[in-house]
């Protein structure tokens, strides 16, 4: 009898089962205190929406306070606000045009909502009124993404114009004005600081916008644009940070502490606005790109657990029932670690930075807004293959979960799959629970490979590895 110990290592989906130095299933759990925890499913904290929800923003308060329910959201026709006082309010100023997404942005007390098909809206925070036209003076071009550099409103992916495509331009409001939309190039635009800007059309359109105080950050399908403020008359300047990686998917990046992780064709990145770094190579981009459903990509979105160091973004997968996001992938930027959920949500969002004891937010399969603080389901971890007696076959005798609980009662089953080479599907025996008194499931499997796969139904601590009782049987 040899027993040997093994930690639960990261989640590789992408690296090959035999010899993986970490998980191949690590499902409904959380990466989290260099361990797993239970992923906590959404627990309504609202009555349903009009509708699927097509983007959700949480504000910050003006001049410091906040708005510990208040949020905004878009759907296909309309958009509402929500706080548990009063529930949902529509605040449209009209029937909205049929869209796929809102994408959202706040300047000091004003919200914009923008759609890419409407002309975008404003509405003020605390306001009693409903959504109007954002430009008091000028234009503001109908936009499919909205974003905040120094004090200057951006507007990207504009509407084409005479039969032009203008999907790679941005243009900016006034300075310290997002309401004055003067025509570029006009002596109003010059004074006021305001004008647009055509990027690499190579590149495609534009689909996020990112910002502070000098410096800023334009992402086009297929590239990355660092955005300086140098005052006029050039106002901003513009270098192309990569011809490589973009944000494939509309909405779906995130900003957290002035990085922004993001998906590009190439898998997941961060950036910094200086260097780019992969986040997902030899981890879960090809896991990522061979799952998503590429038709239903525009449902993609991404929250930020300021708590917990974790990012996590929502899918379709190619499965998924009518493109609902059936999917979540979660990573700890800390610990640089990944996990997945089954989780059926839409539309996940972020409270303000005021507020990081909120967490993430995100609408349930009913449109209801939802925390993730629901009671936990089945966790799902399996180890990667193993050849206990190499060139020779081993009897498996148990595998012993180490799992902390605190005392918690928890449903602890395990099993073990097999196979006698690398051709042969893998077959698994049923599940067994652990013996209260050795602490090991007693199952038994003879053969030259083995993986361990353990379900955990409860409230645990933390999951941290395995042991296996393994014999050697002689070689084959």
């Amino acid at each position: 009898m040899s027993i040997t110990a093994f930690s639960f290592g990261e989640w590789l989906p992408d690296l090959p089962d035999l010899g993986n130095p970490g998980l191949t299933v690590a499902m409904n759990v959380l990466p989290y205190d260099r361990s797993y925890k239970p992923y906590l499913p959404l627990t309504p904290l609202s009555v349903a929406g009009p509708s699927r929800p097509m983007g959700a923003f949480y504000p910050s308060g003006a001049s410091g306070s906040t708005f510990y329910d208040f949020v905004y959201a878009g759907f296909q026709t309309s958009l509402y606000t929500y706080n548990s006082a009063i529930g949902w309010t529509n605040r449209s100023s009209t029937v909205y045009s049929a869209t796929t997404t809102w994408d959202f942005e706040q300047f000091d007390e004003l919200i914009i909502a923008t759609n890419g098909v409407d002309v975008p809206q404003r509405h003020t925070l605390g306001s009693s009124t409903n959504f109007t036209t954002l430009a008091i003076s000028g234009t503001a071009p109908i936009a499919k993404c909205v974003g905040l550099i120094n004090r200057f409103l951006f507007l990207g992916n504009l509407e084409a114009s005479g039969g032009v495509t203008r999907e790679h331009v941005v243009q900016w409001s006034a300075l310290d004005d997002p309401t004055n939309w003067p025509t570029p190039n006009s002596a109003t635009a010059i004074a006021t600081q305001s004008s647009s800007q055509e990027l690499i059309k190579a590149l495609g359109p534009v689909h996020e916008i990112y910002g502070g105080d000098q410096h800023g950050l334009i992402y086009q399908a297929g590239g990355l644009t660092r955005v300086t403020y140098i005052g006029p008359p050039a106002v901003f300047q513009f270098d192309t940070l990569s011809r490589t990686h973009g944000a494939a998917f509309r909405n779906a990046s995130i900003s957290v502490n002035d990085v922004t992780y993001f998906i590009s064709l190439r898998g997941f990145c961060m950036t910094d606005g200086v260097q780019i770094l992969p986040i997902g190579d030899g981890k879960v981009d090809r896991y990522f790109l061979g799952r998503v459903s590429f038709s239903n990509s525009e449902r993609i979105r991404a929250a930020h657990d300021a708590v917990k160091k974790l990012i996590i973004w929502c899918y379709p997968s190619t499965g998924a029932t009518a493109g609902q996001p059936d999917s979540l992938l979660i990573y700890n930027y800390e610990e640089k670690r990944w996990t997945q959920s089954d989780q059926v949500s839409e539309c996940v969002f972020t409270p303000p930075s005021a507020l990081p004891l909120l967490g993430p937010h995100g609408f349930d399969s009913s449109n209801r807004i939802c925390s993730f603080t629901g009671t936990p389901g089945t966790a799902i971890l399996a180890s990667g293959e193993v050849e206990p007696q190499p060139g020779g076959c081993a009897l498996i005798n148990g595998i012993k979960p180490i799992i902390a609980s605190s005392g918690t009662a928890l449903t602890i089953g395990v099993q073990v799959g097999s196979r006698d080479d690398q051709a042969t599907t893998v077959s698994y025996s049923s599940t067994t629970t652990p013996t209260a008194r050795t602490g090991f499931a007693d199952l038994r499997s003879d053969a030259r490979y083995h993986r361990a796969r353990v379900y955990i139904a409860g409230n645990f601590d933390k999951a941290q590895g395995l042991e296996i009782d393994a014999t050697p049987t002689g070689g084959m």
